[in-house]
């Protein structure tokens, strides 16, 4: 989550670093991902939906004014390439990123029957069989071999394969989610590159 603000007032804190702001979430110090004086990224504890939430910043010996809100229904993420959550997706499988290659980027195609890897958040990152979430690729649901923490927080590694007859630049990717009341969450939508068959090249 991202609280925006005025987190320094003058210019001798322009400079704040990222640990000299500190998140509270109903009391409790939350990790601070990244900050900076207008902003602070920082992880949400683990609480049910429909839970009231109270933050605050602090920044020295200053405390913000509270903002209230209530927790929400954890709803599944998909990281793209841009930050934009749209376009090329952060997908890569053994060879780099799952993309065409551009001048401001490198990338590979990947290619049926290859493993893939997606960064999610929004999702429980251990890896339980029961709670795996659905995988859209291309033109039908595809099975999620694991599901594990990644080294960022409140980020999870999520591997399948690339199925057989999916090929081309922007093959549709999403995440589905089932709800407690059995009702559907999916994520945004990002795309990766699939690689045509040999046989069907001209």
């Amino acid at each position: 989550m991202t609280l925006v603000g005025t987190f320094s007032s003058d210019d001798q804190q322009a400079g704040v670093q990222s640990d000299g702001i500190r998140v509270r979430v109903n009391g409790e110090f939350a990790p601070v991902l990244l900050a900076s004086a207008g902003e602070a990224d920082f992880l949400c504890p683990v609480l049910s939906a429909g839970t009231p939430l109270s933050m605050t910043v602090e920044v020295g010996n200053r405390v913000s004014a509270e903002w209230r809100t209530v927790m929400a229904e954890a709803a599944p993420g998909l990281l793209a390439v841009n930050g934009s959550g749209r376009g090329q997706g952060l997908v890569v499988h053994g060879r780099g990123l799952a993309a065409l290659p551009r001048f401001d980027r490198d990338g590979m195609p990947a290619i049926a029957g290859e493993t893939i890897r997606l960064y999610a958040t929004g999702i429980n990152c251990e890896n339980s069989r029961e709670r795996l979430p659905l995988l859209f690729v291309g033109r039908g649901y595809q099975p999620i071999t694991s599901v594990t923490a990644s080294a960022f927080a409140g980020v999870c590694e999520v591997q399948a394969v690339i199925p057989e007859g999916i090929a081309g630049p922007k093959v549709e990717v999403f995440l589905e989610t089932v709800r407690a009341d059995a009702t559907l969450l999916r994520s945004n939508t990002i795309s990766l590159a699939v690689e045509e068959p040999v046989d069907h090249r001209e």
